[in-house]
C-alpha cells in the first residue's frame, strides 16, 4: 500500500483542523496538542506542525511559548476586518473575472446559486452546512476566473470562513441566506454581460451587506 506524500498528509491535517475550529468542535482558547490531533487525523506529528501554521498565518491559531498552539477566539472585530480584506480583494477579482470567466463558470455559478436558495429555504443544520459550502464553490469559482495567482494566495485563507460562523451576529441567518443569493443573481448578471465595474461594485456590496458591525 503505498504511503500519503507529506504535502499531503499536510494537506489533510491542515483541512480537519480548520473544519474543526470552524464548526466548533475545537473551542477557542482549547490547547492543540500535535500527537492528539495526528492520532485523530491519522497523520504524524510532521504535518500537524505544518498545518497548524498555516492555520497560525490565518489567525485561527495562536502560537504561545513552549511550542504551545491553542485556538484564537475570533471577535466580532476579528471577523468584521476579514471581510473588510474581502472587499477589497474580491471586488478587484470580480473585475477581473467578468472579462475572463467562460459560459462553463458562469452556468455553474447559476447551479450553485439555485442550490444555495433551495438551501436557505430549507432551514436545517443540515442545509445550512451545504449552504457554505455551495457559497465557498461560488467565490472559488470567481477567483479562479480573475486568473490571478497572488490574489488567490492572498483570498484563499478568507473564502472558506462559513456564512453560518456569523450566526451570533445575524440573529436571522435565513434572512440573510437569501439575501446574499440575490447578491449572487447580480453578480452573475454583471458577469454574463461582461462588464467589470458593475460585477466589482456587485461584489463588495454583498460583502459589505455580510460585515457585522
Amino acid at each position: 500500500m503505498n504511503r500519503p506524500n507529506l504535502s499531503e498528509s499536510v494537506e489533510k491535517a491542515y483541512r480537519s483542523i480548520r473544519e474543526w475550529i470552524l464548526d466548533g468542535t475545537l473551542e477557542a482558547g482549547q490547547d492543540l496538542r500535535e500527537s492528539d490531533l495526528g492520532a485523530r487525523i491519522g497523520v504524524s506529528r510532521t504535518p500537524v506542525r505544518s498545518a497548524l501554521s498555516r492555520l497560525e498565518a490565518e489567525g485561527l491559531v495562536i502560537y504561545e511559548r513552549y511550542r504551545r498552539y491553542t485556538v484564537a477566539a475570533l471577535t466580532l472585530q476579528d471577523i468584521d476586518k476579514i471581510f473588510e480584506l474581502r472587499v477589497v480583494l474580491e471586488g478587484l477579482a470580480a473585475r477581473r473575472a467578468a472579462t475572463r470567466i467562460g459560459a462553463e463558470d458562469l452556468a455553474e455559478l447559476r447551479r450553485l446559486n439555485a442550490e444555495m436558495l433551495d438551501c436557505a429555504e430549507t432551514r436545517s443544520a443540515q442545509s445550512t452546512r451545504r449552504y457554505d459550502a455551495l457559497n465557498t464553490a461560488f467565490h472559488r469559482i470567481v477567483l479562479q476566473a480573475a486568473d490571478n495567482r497572488r490574489l488567490e494566495t492572498m483570498l484563499n485563507g478568507l473564502i472558506d470562513l462559513p456564512l453560518s460562523f456569523l450566526s451570533e451576529y445575524q440573529p436571522s441567518l435565513a434572512s440573510h441566506f437569501r439575501r446574499s443569493c440575490q447578491h449572487h443573481e447580480e453578480i452573475i448578471r454583471a458577469m454574463e454581460a461582461g462588464n467589470a465595474e458593475w460585477a466589482a461594485a456587485q461584489m463588495q456590496a454583498h460583502l459589505q451587506s455580510v460585515r457585522v458591525t
